[in-house]
Parts: C-alpha cells; sequence; structure tokens
C-alpha cells in the first residue's frame, strides 16, 4: 500500500509491520500468534542494534503483558528501561547508566494512580502521592493533576486523529514542549492517545488506525 509516497506492509493477520517513511527512520513491528505486539523498532532495519528508538513486550501464557523493555538513542549512546507490568500494579526502574529513582505506579481507577518513588540504590522510599488523570471524550489524557488539583507538569493533548499538538490546540506539539513531556514521561504522562497503551495496543497517529488490526467498538462513547 502507498500513501502519499509513504509505504506501508502487512502481515496475514491484517497487522502493520513496516512504515517506509519517504525521509528518515522507519518503523517495524512484530506480532506473536495472538497478534500482540512483540517489538516496534524504529530505525535503518528491523533488526539494527542502535535502533533510534524499541520497544519490546512480553506476555503470559493468558496474553497479560508482564514485562516491557524500551531501548533509545541519546546522543549515540544506547540507553534501556524496564518496566514490570502485574495487574494494575507496575514497576520502572531509572535508565541505565542514570542515577535516577524506581517509580511504583497503582492504578485505583482509571482516574487515579497512586504512586511511590524509591531510591534506586538504597530502596528507600523517596516520596508517596496521588496523581488523577484528566482525559478527552476520546479518553486520551488532557492534564494529570495532584489531589489539590495543581497541574503536574504541563497540559497535553491530542488531535482527533491521534497526533500530539499543543495544549492550546495552535498547532502540532513543538520541541520545546515534546523536550517537556519526554522529561516527565515516567513519573506524569505513560499512556498515549484514548490510554490504549492500557491494552497493549499501537496506534499509528499517522494512519489514524490501531497497527495490529484491532477492532475498535464505541459502545456509547466509551473506548473498548
Amino acid at each position: 500500500m502507498v500513501n502519499v509516497g509513504t509505504d506501508l506492509f502487512y502481515d496475514a493477520a491484517g497487522n502493520i509491520t513496516q512504515y517506509d517513511a519517504i525521509s528518515g527512520d522507519d518503523t517495524f513491528l512484530s506480532y506473536d500468534a495472538r497478534s500482540n505486539v512483540q517489538m516496534i523498532t524504529v530505525g535503518t532495519s528491523a533488526g539494527t542494534t542502535t535502533p533510534t528508538a524499541r520497544e519490546q513486550f512480553w506476555y503470559d501464557p493468558n496474553g497479560q503483558r508482564y514485562l516491557g523493555l524500551e531501548t533509545w538513542d541519546e546522543t549515540g549512546v544506547q540507553k534501556q528501561l524496564v518496566t514490570v507490568y502485574l495487574g494494575d500494579y507496575e514497576v520502572t526502574g531509572p535508565p541505565t547508566g542514570v542515577s535516577g529513582d524506581v517509580v511504583e505506579r497503582v492504578s485505583a481507577s482509571a482516574a487515579v494512580q497512586r504512586i511511590k518513588k524509591l531510591d534506586a540504590w538504597g530502596g528507600n522510599q523517596i516520596s508517596i502521592f496521588s496523581r488523577h488523570l484528566h482525559h478527552d471524550h476520546l479518553g486520551s489524557v488532557d492534564a494529570v493533576t495532584n489531589a489539590s488539583g495543581a497541574v503536574l507538569g504541563e497540559k497535553i493533548s491530542f488531535d482527533p486523529f491521534g497526533g500530539r499538538r499543543e495544549s492550546n490546540w495552535a498547532s502540532d506539539i513543538d520541541a520545546a514542549s515534546m523536550s517537556t513531556l519526554l522529561a516527565n514521561e515516567n513519573s506524569i504522562y505513560t499512556r498515549g492517545f484514548t490510554d490504549q497503551g492500557i491494552w497493549g495496543q499501537i496506534y499509528l497517529s499517522r494512519r489514524a488506525e490501531y497497527g495490529d488490526g484491532f477492532i475498535y467498538l464505541d459502545v456509547w462513547g466509551a473506548n473498548a
């Protein structure tokens, strides 16, 4: 399939396996027998050892994700970040080579999370707090606040097709805003368009569709 100079490749199950961009890095996706995405690679090839970015996922026999591994290039150095998922609980360590915190998250509901930060080396508790997720009508997070209503980080927004935009809707997200978002990604912003990261689905905003053959049902306005 060709779309404005971009080639898309699919497997027999209808999953997108490659987004061949007209310029720059391509995106490669692989899946397990259940069409759960196993790996997403942004770079020159699916098997490159120095990707611009890569995400890998592992699933239990019931198809529930229990482990995630992020890899990315940071000024020529490959960094990695591990996340363990256990139902409504998840824990993320600091990236390799970085003196950071271990972040534990427990989802009390779709709108409330309890966060605990621990010293990565000694395991001592640094802080514990709640954060409240405010969603738009599609389920995408527009803002994250504390229990008092103060906004944590920056307000965020997605356009109707899933692309990130400025919180005032004036334009696509600029480099400065994206830098702020990425700096807070581990502790504040962990999900994307329609919060689909919870379900392990892969959404491609450039195509305005899910990449893994996922059937979307909107029942009385609820995201399925």
